[in-house]
């Protein structure tokens, strides 16, 4: 393995992202998540958009100390 790294960022944040632009309880928010109806998935993207871009960011960055010259140890 050259590299690992934690990305603090998972479900329960999409469901709080949810929870909190929908301005509905956490259980219904996980439920929507889960479970979207055809009239809220369009809802339920634009609640999550923030927070998947959050996520690929961070994953951008992995790749980026990864291919760096210093980032390629062991190799």
């Amino acid at each position: 393995m050259y590299f690992s790294r934690d990305i603090a960022l998972g479900g329960s944040d999409f469901t709080s992202a949810i929870s909190r632009k929908l301005g509905i309880d956490q259980e219904s928010a996980e439920k929507l998540k889960l479970h979207p109806s055809k009239d809220k998935e369009a809802d339920v993207l634009d609640c999550v958009k923030g927070t998947f871009n959050d996520l690929l960011d961070e994953v951008k960055l992995s790749f980026g100390y990864y291919e760096k010259p210093g980032g390629q140890r062991g190799r």
